[in-house]
C-alpha cells in the first residue's frame, strides 16, 4: 500500500499547493469514536464526504455499526479477512471512499491488514482518521498500489524507537529527494505510533504547507526488513500483509551487499534468490496455529538473512531446521532451541533459533504457555 504524503506532479520532487481559501468542514464523529482515535499535531487533508467508515476496535471489525470480523489475539486471520472482503463488497466500496477509523491501542499489525483487505475489496480510495489536536478530524490517504521502483529507498520502523524523529531525518536526509519511501513497520506497535511515524515521515504540516512535505509516498508493510531501525538500504520494497486465499502477496528486495541473495522474498535482478518457505507446525492449543503462521511470516527476512550469512560460506547450502520454543504467558518467547537441522552449516540453524527467541506473539489464552515447534525449508533458489 502507498500513504500519499502530498501530491505529486508529473515531476516526482514537486508538490502541488492547495486550493487557496478552502473552508475545511467539519468532520462529524460520535464522542467515542474521537476518543479512541490516534492524535495527532499539525495538519491533514480532510476526510472525504460520504465515506464508508471501517471501526477496527481491539478484538473486532465493524463496517458503520456492524460488526463484521474479529481480530483473534489482535490479528485479522483467514477466514476473517474473507468475511471483511464480502462484507466490504456488499456495502459498495469499490464506488466511494473507505474511511479507516482505529483504535489507539490496537497493534499496528491489524490496521494494516484491514488497509490491505479493503484495499482488495476495490475501495475507489482509502485512508486512515486521525484526530487533530485541535480536535477536527484528519485524513491519513492511501492508494492500492505498493512501491516497487528501482531506487526506492527501504527504512524500518521498530516499536522501541522512540518518537520516530531519528528514523524519519536519517530517511530524509538520504532519499536524495525522492519523495517516495518503502516502510517496514514492526507490527506489535500500537496504530498511535504507527499513525505518528507516518505522519513525521508524510511532513507534519504538508496539508497546510506544502514546502514542508516531505514524502509525497509511503508504501507500508508489517513484513520486517533485516536492518537497524531507518537504516536505508539500497534495495527495491515491495509488499504486503499474507491473508492466504484472499491472494495478497508479499514481495521484498535485495539486501544491497552485493551478495546477490535478497534480504526481502523478491528477486535480484540475474541473481538466486533463497527461498525460505515456512513447514507444518506443531503448535499448543493455548495459540491458534494461524497466528503463529502469520508472526512467523512477519519476521520470515530474519530467517532468510541467516541463510544468507551460510550462502555466502556454501551456494548450495540447502535443507530444513526445525526450531522448538516456547511462548510464555506474556508472549515472549522464554525459550528456543534447535531440535533438528539437516543443514551442513549448523551456524545457520542456530542464529535461526537466536532469531526466534527474540520474537514477540500475542498471550496465550489462560495464561497458558505454548510449546512451538516450527520447521523452516531453505533451498538456494
Amino acid at each position: 500500500m502507498t500513504l500519499l504524503g502530498c501530491k505529486a506532479s508529473a515531476e516526482p520532487t514537486a508538490v502541488v499547493s492547495p486550493t487557496p481559501d478552502v473552508v475545511r468542514p467539519a468532520v462529524v464523529a460520535s464522542e467515542p469514536a474521537m476518543r479512541m482515535l490516534p492524535t495527532l499535531t499539525g495538519s491533514l487533508p480532510i476526510v472525504p464526504a460520504g465515506a464508508l467508515r471501517i471501526t477496527v476496535r481491539p478484538n473486532t471489525v465493524e463496517i458503520g455499526e456492524t460488526e463484521v470480523a474479529k481480530l483473534k489475539a489482535g490479528s485479522l486471520v483467514d477466514e476473517e479477512a474473507r468475511a471483511l472482503v464480502r462484507a466490504l463488497t456488499i456495502a459498495g466500496s469499490a464506488s466511494r471512499p473507505v474511511a479507516i477509523y482505529v483504535d489507539a491501542s490496537v497493534a499496528s499489525g491489524a490496521a494494516v491488514q484491514v488497509m490491505d483487505v479493503a484495499r482488495t475489496s476495490g475501495a475507489s480510495s482509502l485512508g486512515f482518521v486521525a484526530r487533530l489536536d485541535g480536535g477536527e478530524l484528519g485524513w491519513l490517504p492511501v492508494s492500492g498500489t505498493t512501491l516497487q521502483e528501482d531506487g526506492v529507498p527501504v527504512i524500518r520502523l521498530d516499536a522501541d524507537d522512540a518518537g520516530f524523529e531519528a528514523a524519519v531525518d536519517e530517511s530524509w536526509a538520504q532519499a536524495g529527494g525522492t519523495h517516495r519511501l518503502s516502510v517496514s513497520v514492526d507490527g506489535t506497535m500500537d496504530a498511535q505510533a504507527l499513525f505518528t511515524a507516518l505522519h513525521l515521515l508524510r511532513g507534519p504540516r504538508c496539508a497546510d504547507e506544502p514546502g514542508s512535505c516531505r514524502f509525497a509516498a509511503l508504501g507500508i508493510t508489517d513484513e520486517p526488513v533485516p536492518a537497524p531501525v531507518a537504516r536505508m538500504l539500497g534495495a527495491t520494497g515491495e509488499g504486503t500483509i499474507g491473508l492466504g486465499n484472499v491472494g495478497l502477496i508479499g514481495k521484498g528486495g535485495g539486501d544491497g551487499t552485493g551478495s546477490g541473495y535478497g534480504r526481502g522474498s523478491g528477486a535480484v535482478s540475474g541473481k538466486r534468490v533463497p527461498r525460505v518457505r515456512q513447514g507444518k507446525a506443531t503448535v499448543g492449543p493455548a495459540l491458534d496455529r494461524d497466528i503463529i503462521r502469520r508472526i512467523v511470516r512477519a519476521h520470515i527476512n530474519e530467517v532468510r538473512h541467516c541463510y544468507n550469512q551460510g550462502l555466502a560460506r556454501d551456494p548450495d547450502l540447502s535443507g530444513d531446521v526445525k526450531v522448538k520454543f516456547t511462548i510464555a504467558a506474556t508472549g515472549k518467547v522464554q525459550s528456543a532451541s534447535v531440535k533438528s537441522t539437516t543443514l551442513s552449516d549448523p551456524n545457520v540453524a542456530n542464529c535461526v533459533a537466536k532469531a526466534v527467541k527474540r520474537w514477540k506473539f500475542p498471550k496465550p489464552h489462560g495464561g497458558a504457555k505454548v510449546n512451538v515447534t516450527y520447521p523452516f525449508v531453505l533451498s538456494p533458489g
